[in-house]
Formats: structure tokens, sequence, C-alpha cells
């Protein structure tokens, strides 16, 4: 091993005050600091919960309620993501964007309230894929079939990228506003990907992956200069399935063939005059001018009636108030008549673990599926006799097998054990891990254009040592056990380390077939043929037996409603994983390292306001008063 070497001046003695004393004076001072952060982020905390508890008491013994008007006209705003886990309020009354689960309960019920009219969308840099909005356009055509409005509204549909999500979502509307100096931008899709082969070469870092099969290509960015023929032929079938149901859906909403459409996509980016003129939108004018014409429509002939936020119209509907307890309203013996339908969302990558394991605040929204988080939840799911039967909602693009392995027993246990129905609704994407814990449901839903398969593996790691020596870095090592070094990043792999790797590559896919052979009940020869790493559309997993059904996540609640022999209406959807009280919140926070309790203060400060929130302001909320 090398040394360091100091000149003559060195001084020798320091190094042993610097082990000796400074640790302690250290030590000490470090202590003295966190005793006092500590329990002054107690006093603070404390401070906080009296506030907010007893002004949520407040409200509660209060008379005055907030109470919608007696006609109403929804409105939201949609920007950004569309999250798929319900996701607490920001500080102190900031805006809060609902996840799918909310938006489309919202829509739902919104559709049967005689109070509602209509409903009016603001649409700006819209994320939300098509999968998603598959269970949108269904709330909101039980809207329109009610008899209600739906207006959307763009200042520019796509002007600062490309605009085909927000003109999907703009497209589910009755009408399309856009002011007069926006643009329609629906320039198409397409895929460019981004490939470091040339740059790792000059720098002398060289990648070392292995994969089962020829279409895993996820590290083909770090090996490659140029797409591989068979990643290339992957993204051209599903950037053709995708657009085709773009052009079938979108054109059947705006009445327009699949060739008009095409045309003008061809011809974007458009001036709003000339999108008008194709069909593509209604009317060119501004948001006061469209709220004007929706309150005429509604026949909010008084000045005090105000368009309601969808978040607002949800508060004014809660029966009991959600401070995390879903179990309150069995208590008060408002569900004891219905039947009850778990159902447990799971969104990112997936890792093996616990969330408390690697430090997280049990405030903290993770996107993250931790094995052990889930499949706990799934077997409490089964455990309870209550549930008769449970929807996992996935949208994930993979990550450990052995977490996918442990989260995908837990179904079978569900399954094989306790005799429960488990239905799978897929989101965006379900790949890799994500379908391996797929082929453990009874019946699979996915939207026609969710990223489907990747069934398959990979690993290795990128090999730096001749990079860093290079620049004049040298290392060295000593070791216990031939294969010690396998994974080390400063030497290449020999050959005992890719024999080792293509062993282990080997048994886990093979795992990967064995599973979805017997899951999807198809014969192991055709799995390993449509397998090989490569991803398919929703619509081409339908053919090819690795989905059941094309539909969202509502067609999986009525599915499974229809599977327990009872009538949707009478099911009361559980979902996990349940939110905790504060109480239960600040145990967890406590049973932990302490010195977590100061970097998380504000989340439980944000609960707290969350909670107040629901009660004590007001539900109204005016999209924009001209």
């Amino acid at each position: 091993m090398s040394r360091n070497r100091q000149g003559r001046g060195s001084l020798r003695q320091k190094p042993l005050i610097v082990e000796v004393q400074q640790p302690q004076k250290s030590f000490w001072g470090s202590l003295s600091k966190f005793v006092q952060r500590f329990f002054m982020s107690l006093g603070v905390l404390f401070f906080v919960m009296v506030v907010g508890y007893g002004y949520l008491i407040a409200s509660f013994l209060s008379d005055t309620k907030p109470v919608l008007p007696d006609e109403v006209v929804l409105v939201y705003h949609f920007s950004g993501a569309l999250e798929e886990m319900d996701s607490p309020s920001s500080l102190f009354g900031g805006p809060k964007n609902l996840s799918l689960n909310e938006l489309t309960e919202a829509l739902n019920e919104g559709a049967k309230d005689p109070k509602v009219k209509g409903f009016v969308a603001r649409i700006s840099g819209n994320t939300i894929g098509s999968s998603q909005l598959y269970d949108v356009a269904q709330s909101l055509e039980k809207f329109r079939a009610a008899g209600k409005f739906t207006y959307a509204y763009s200042d520019s549909i796509g002007e600062t990228g490309n605009g085909m999500n927000e003109y999907l979502l703009a497209s589910l509307f009755d009408e399309i506003w856009v002011q007069p100096v926006g643009s329609v931008s629906i320039t198409g899709y397409n895929f460019e990907g981004t490939y470091f082969k040339n740059l790792f070469d000059k720098f002398l870092i060289k990648p070392e992956f292995f994969q089962r099969e020829e279409y895993k290509s996820a590290m083909e960015t770090f090996t490659r200069s140029e797409m591989s023929p068979e990643s290339k032929r992957e993204m051209v079938a599903l950037l053709k399935d995708v657009s085709d149901s773009y052009l079938e859906k979108v054109g059947a909403r705006r009445n327009l063939t699949p060739a008009q459409l095409k045309s003008a996509i061809d011809m974007a980016p458009l001036p709003v005059e000339q999108a008008q003129e194709l069909g593509l939108i209604d009317h060119v004018d501004f948001v006061d001018k469209l709220l004007a014409f929706a309150k005429a429509k509604a026949g909010l002939k008084d000045a005090d009636k105000q368009f309601v936020s969808l978040v607002g119209y949800m508060n004014t509907k809660q029966d009991v108030l959600d401070m995390g307890n879903t179990g309150l309203a069995d208590a008060l013996g408002k569900n004891a008549s219905k039947s009850k339908i778990a159902v447990i969302t799971m969104e990112g990558p997936i890792m093996s673990g616990s969330s408390q394991d690697e430090g997280f605040s049990p405030l903290a929204s993770s996107k993250v599926i931790y094995s052990r988080d889930y499949a706990s939840e799934i077997t409490k799911a089964a455990d309870d006799e209550d549930i008769k039967a449970i929807i996992i909602r996935i949208s994930s693009p993979g990550g450990s097998p052995s977490a996918s392995e442990a989260i995908r027993r837990a179904m079978v246990y569900a399954r094989e054990e306790k005799s429960k129905k488990v239905i799978l609704s897929m989101g965006a994407m379900a790949a890799s891990g994500g379908y391996w814990i797929a082929t453990a449901a009874d019946q699979i839903f996915a939207t026609d254009t969710t990223i489907t398969g990747s069934i398959g593996v990979l690993s290795g790691k990128f090999n730096i040592g001749d990079a860093l020596q290079e620049y004049g870095v040298t290392t060295d090592t000593v070791q216990y056990g031939d294969n010690a070094a396998f994974l080390s990043p400063f030497q290449p792999f020999d050959s005992k380390g890719k024999e080792r790797m293509n062993v282990m590559l080997d048994q886990i896919y093979d795992a990967f077939l064995d599973r979805v052979a017997e899951g999807r009940h198809l014969d192991r020869a055709k799995v390993r043929e449509i397998a090989k790493g490569r991803v398919w559309s929703g619509k081409a997993a339908l053919g090819i037996g690795l989905v059941d059904k094309i539909g969202g996540l509502q067609d999986a609640k009525t599915y499974a409603a229809a599977e327990i022999g009872v009538a949707e209406a009478d099911v009361v959807f559980e979902h996990y994983p349940k939110r905790k009280t504060l109480i239960e919140q600040l145990s967890m926070m406590m049973s932990g390292e302490w010195a977590i309790l100061p970097r998380w203060l504000q989340n439980v400060i944000a609960e707290i306001s969350t909670t107040m929130k629901l009660q004590a302001s007001s539900p109204v909320q005016v999209l924009y008063q001209p």
C-alpha cells in the first residue's frame, strides 16, 4: 500500500493531538449543539401541535361549516405530472396537486352532484401521459353523460415544448379555448437517445455490462455511440402504437380523421387561428371570456356565485375528517354494510428493504417501492377478513429482482393462502421488475399505451481504473476471498468474474421466464421469444398474452367488484399504504435516530396545516378574477 510522505518541516506530534484531543472537543461540542437543537425542535413542534389541534377542535365545535352554493362550476389547474399516490398539501395553504385517484373520485362525485353544473380546466405544462389520461377520460365522460359541460383553457398548447400531452388532455373536454397570442404545438412523438461511448473512450472509462437479452438496452447509452438495431426496432414499434392510439382517440373526440390529424401534426407548430380553422380548437379568446361564458352557461346569476376549486370541492364532500385514520369511518358504522377491496398503489423504482432502513421520514412522500414495506401492506390486506379482493396499482421501470420477488411472494400468499382475488392495474409502465411483480396477479389490466414487459436482466459496473491512472491516481488493495474485488470500479472483470456474473444473470433470467410462464399460463419457449428484454405497448402486450384486458384503474375496480359478486356502488375501496396519524408518525420518528427530527420538522408542520385546512379553510377558490 502507498504512503503519503511528509517533508522535513512537517510536525510529527500534531497528528497525535488531532487523534486524541480534537475528537473529544468535537464530540462534546456537537453533543451540546445537538441537545440544544433537539429540545428547541421539540418546543416548536409542541407549540405547532397545540395551536393546530386547538384550531381543529374549534372548527369541529363551530356551527359554521363550509357550504357549497346551490349552483357551482368546478375549476382545476392541470400543471406538471399527475401523481399516482395521494400527497398532503403544501405548507400552510399552498396549492395542492391532486393525485390520479383524488382527481377521478372528485369528478365522479361531481357527476352525481346536482349542484355541479360544469367543469373548467386550465392547462399549462401538462406532462400527464396517455395511460393516466385513460382514467381521466372515463371520469370526464361520466361527467358529460350527466348533462354537465366541460371546457379547457390554455394560454398556449406546448409553447415551451412539445404540446402532444397537453393537447391530448385538452381533447377530453367539450371545448378548447386558447388565447389569441398562443399556439398549438402538437409536433409528434420522438425518442432521442444520448450516447456517451466516445466520451468515455477519451477518458478511458470502460462500462462492463452483461444483459439478457439483446433488447435489454438500458446501458446502451454508455456502451454504444448509436441505437442498436434491436433498440431501434423496439422503439419504432412502440412509437407507432402510441401514435396510432393518439390519432384514433383524439381524432374521434375532435371529429377529425386520423389522416387529417396527422396532417395537422406534420404542419405544427400552428398559430391559433390556423389551429381553429383545422378544427383543433374551438375558440380563440381569453380566460376571463371563458369564465363569463361558463358562468352564463351554468346560470349563475348572483354576483357571489364563484367557481369552486376541485380541491375545495373534495373537502366539502368528506364525511369524515381524514387524519390518516382510515378506520374512523368503520368505527362510526358508516361502512358497516359495504364490502371492502384494498387498492395498493406502488410507484417508482423497486428496492430491497424498508424506507425506514434508508432514514426517510415517515412524513415524507417517497416514490420508491421498498420490498418490505409493500410486502407488508399486501400481507396485511390479505390477512384482513373484511378485505374481499386486492387491487395492485403499479407504475414502475423496474429495479431489484430480489425485491420484486419478495413483493410477488406476498401476492401469491394473498391468492393461495388467503384465497383473495388479486387484480393488477398498470399505470404508465410496468417494466422489468414491475412486470415481475405483475406475474402473480389473477388478472392484469393495462392501457393500450402502457410500457409493458422488458422481461430480462442486466448488471455490471464502470471500470475507471485506467482513467485514474491517466491522471496520476493509483490504487492498492488487500482482500480476503478470491472474489472480494468482484465489483471494484478500479479493475476490470477477470475471466472468473465474467463467469460468475453470467451465472448470476442466467439464474435470474431463468427465474423471470419461469414466473412469466407460470403466471401467464404460457409455454416457456414462447415466453423466451417475447422476452429478451423487449418492451411492448399495452396493445401489443394483449396480443401476446402478457396482459388480460385493456383498461385503467377504474376498470380494474369494476372488475374486482364483479369478481366478489358485489355492485361497485356497495364497495369501499380502501387505499394502501394508509396515511398514519401524527402520533404514529412522531412515534416512528422517535424510535429511530433522534437527529432526524429537525430535518423533517417542516413536514410535521405541513401535515398539521393540512389537517387544519380540511375543516377550517373555505372550499371556494377563484380560478381567475377578471
